[in-house]
């Protein structure tokens, strides 16, 4: 595990300020007058009280200083509306800034291991719950601030009126703020149990979803049943300890008012005799007290929160941590602009022409581990070319590798050592560079998703109607549209569901197909479909004469077409060549050739 799994609080709090800077101001402003509002409403108030007993210190008049009172509350109302609205845009824009980098986060990683550290349900749950209380621990900084400076003039002026009174019933304040900051480790702790076990629930809602059918076959539902009632109950013991104890500093603090209340009567009492503490000067306090309560609580709140804040921080960061050494806790905050009116425009990926135009893909010294020993490779120090138009196919016993290689070339897996060179130019960023239009991908389990098929070829692709029809046609489609109602706008269900297995990757085929890509990477057709689909298949790509190939395959007639076969054994590549030259002289292709013939 890395040293640094987050940021400070301090840090990530100037960060996400700076990033929205004038919206923070304007919030400050306008707390500034919503706070000092009654402020100025309790001196009005504390005035009528001097009128009453004779003494006014300012001369406007008994009634212009009620109607006042009235006027300032709509002021206040107002100033509060717009308070609201930029309260809503700041919190929008750090949202949408924390969860587009997890996202560009969980994007980088390699494809196979880009959710390693937690279930899609989980993480759902870091981009809707923890973006969530970050960006709102951020703007409440700003209500903090704001309620501070009134709470500094209020006690500057109530030690104006009774030093000695102020100073007594603040004392109390200042332990309940000693206890929270006491109790911060402890709601960090329960609060991070608290949206583990909640991640846990949702991980569990969307893992059910998806694998209903098998549920079902298994006769599983009791299980399952069982299995989500204990996490329930352990999400509902770990917010009720959560709430619990929220509700316990925030009732002590309350407790604290009617404790100060009490000091005040009996500080002020000889003074109210004497003279020197007016009916006014004890309303005035009164008041103030409330308000000032009301500040002890929101730091009581901050204070946890910020602890809350940090185990968010903590746990988005791990989603995206994965298994990159390179990989910063400063990544989630990069600033960048946000589009909260006009719809987001994606990065393009831009390739120039010469690099678009394959030649050669030149793999050097690959290696691949799935542990920390020698034994644990699963690819060891593998080399091939592969040269523009050519169609090569790699072949293996069960566990050879063929799988892993094509997934390190593409970059969805982490290299432990190797390099790659595209037209004699290394590549650094295999999981940047081996995209569309450079290469397209179909694995053996493709994924759909729940949308029309039209949707899952297109997948926001521009390409006109007979574009796709080619692809359909080419990937042997367009005779199964015909049977469906709705044909291409036909919708498939949850992962393809309502498609079978061959169907299912023949949409995958067409997709691939759409992008127009330089390397076609095919992993394994023969598991989805029968042999004379499969011939159809590939007879239409062999139709063109511009597109590489490199497939796992082990179908007789398609290694038969190869122009270089790729030979791997337990990790390693012991041979290549044409299908008649390793035949003759390797023996595991030998091995492998008499067991496809004979089936």
């Amino acid at each position: 595990m890395r040293e640094k799994d987050t940021i400070g609080p301090l840090t990530l709090l100037r960060e996400l300020i700076a990033f929205q800077k004038g919206k923070y101001a304007v919030r400050i402003l306008g707390l500034t007058i919503y706070f000092l509002s009654p402020l100025l409403t309790t001196f009005l108030i504390k005035e009528i009280f001097e009128y009453l007993d004779g003494n006014p210190t300012i001369n406007l008049g008994l009634w212009t200083i009620i109607l006042l009172i009235p006027v300032i509350a709509l002021v206040r109302i107002g100033v509060n509306i717009f308070n609201g609205i930029i309260e809503f845009m700041f919190v929008q824009s750090v949202q949408v800034l924390l969860r587009s980098n997890l996202l560009d986060g969980i994007l980088e990683q390699p494809g196979a291991n880009a959710l390693m550290n937690s279930s899609p349900g989980e993480a759902i749950s870091r981009f809707r719950g923890d973006s969530t209380e970050i960006a709102w621990y951020v703007s409440y900084t700003g209500y903090v601030l704001s309620y501070g400076l009134f709470f500094v003039i209020s006690f500057s002026l109530m030690f104006q009126i009774n030093s000695r009174a102020t100073l007594l019933v603040t004392l109390p304040y200042l332990f309940v703020l000693l206890v929270i900051y006491k109790a911060r480790n402890k709601q960090k702790e329960y609060r991070r149990v608290a949206r583990r076990t909640a991640g846990q629930v949702t991980g569990m809602v969307g893992e059910t979803f998806g694998a209903i059918q098998s549920i079902k076959v298994a006769g599983a539902e009791n299980g399952i049943r069982r299995h989500f009632d204990s996490l329930g109950e352990k999400r509902r013991d770990a917010s009720v300890k959560d709430s619990t104890f929220q509700a316990i500093i925030r009732g002590f603090g309350r407790m604290m008012l009617s404790f100060s209340s009490g000091i005040l009567l009996f500080s002020v009492g000889q003074d109210m005799q004497a003279g020197t503490f007016s009916v006014g000067d004890f309303a005035f306090f009164i008041f103030l007290l409330g308000w000032m309560q009301g500040y002890i609580n929101t730091l009581a709140e901050l204070i946890p929160w910020q602890a809350r804040a940090s185990v968010s921080y903590q746990r988005m960061y791990r989603l995206i941590r994965g298994v990159r050494e390179d990989s910063n806790p400063d990544e989630l905050i990069e600033t960048h602009e946000v589009h909260l009116k006009t719809p987001y425009e994606p990065r393009p990926h831009h390739v120039s022409n010469e690099m678009r135009n394959m030649k050669r893909l030149s793999v050097k010294g690959l290696s691949v581990s799935h542990g920390e020993t020698e034994s644990d490779f699963s690819l060891k120090n593998v080399s091939f070319d592969i040269k523009k138009g050519e169609y090569v196919a790699v072949v293996g016993k069960v566990g050879s590798g063929k799988t892993t290689l094509l997934r390190a070339v593409l970059g969805l897996l982490q290299v432990d050592r190797g390099e790659f060179y595209w037209n004699s130019e290394r590549i650094n960023q295999p999981s940047e560079f081996f995209v569309p239009p450079i290469s397209s991908y179909t694995p053996q389990l493709p994924t759909l998703f729940s949308d029309s098929i039209r949707e899952n070829l297109l997948m926001g692709l521009d390409k006109d109607e007979e574009e796709v029809v080619k692809a359909t046609d080419l990937a042997i489609l367009t005779e199964d549209l015909k049977d469906f109602e709705n044909g291409l706008d036909t919708l498939i269900g949850p992962k393809g569901i309502k498609l079978s297995g061959g169907q299912k990757y023949r949409v995958a085929a067409a997709r691939m197909l759409l992008r127009e890509s330089e390397l076609i990477v095919v992993d394994d057709l023969s598991s989805a479909l029968d042999v004379k689909t499969e011939e159809q298949l590939w007879n239409g790509l062999f139709e063109s004469k511009e597109n590489t190939f490199l497939v796992v395959s082990h179908r007789p007639n398609v290694l038969r077409r190869a122009d270089k076969i790729i030979v791997l054994h337990e990790g390693q590549l012991v041979a290549s060549g044409k299908l008649d030259e390793l035949i003759e002289k390797n023996e595991i292709m030998q091995e492998i050739w008499s067991t496809i013939t004979k089936n």
